[in-house]
């Protein structure tokens, strides 16, 4: 199978080379940095154009109508959370940058005697 360079694949896809170069590093665009260069195989190429077609995009997935969608919510999962899952880490939300069940502490520690009172 006929392998093409950056800039050979570029021109195929009609795309700037950085740009193609960009999402081959996302993994958007079918391709691999072998030492210093990025191969992209032709036919898998054509495979990624195919796949753009409007009517290849919807092909097995879901409903798009408007009482199918889920509105609301992310899917997002930070490198963060991805590896606290794969250490099997508990998780936890955000701290709070207020601490809004604590008293203001004024560095005096009060004694009480044992009927609750401070002694004078």
């Amino acid at each position: 199978m006929p392998t093409l360079d950056l800039i050979a694949a570029a021109k195929m896809l009609g795309m700037h080379k950085n740009t193609l170069q960009a999402r081959a590093k996302a993994g958007d665009v079918p391709g691999a940095k072998i030492g210093k260069e990025w191969r992209f195989i032709a036919v898998d190429l054509l495979a990624y154009v195919r796949a753009q077609y409007p009517a290849n995009k919807n092909k097995g997935g879901p409903c798009r109508s408007i009482r199918a969608v889920k509105h609301g919510g992310s899917t997002f999962v930070t490198k963060a959370e991805e590896f606290d899952a794969a250490l099997g880490l508990p998780t936890s939300g955000r701290r709070s940058a207020f601490m809004t069940n604590s008293r203001p502490n004024s560095g005096l520690k009060l004694v009480m005697d044992e009927h609750g009172k401070t002694p004078a």
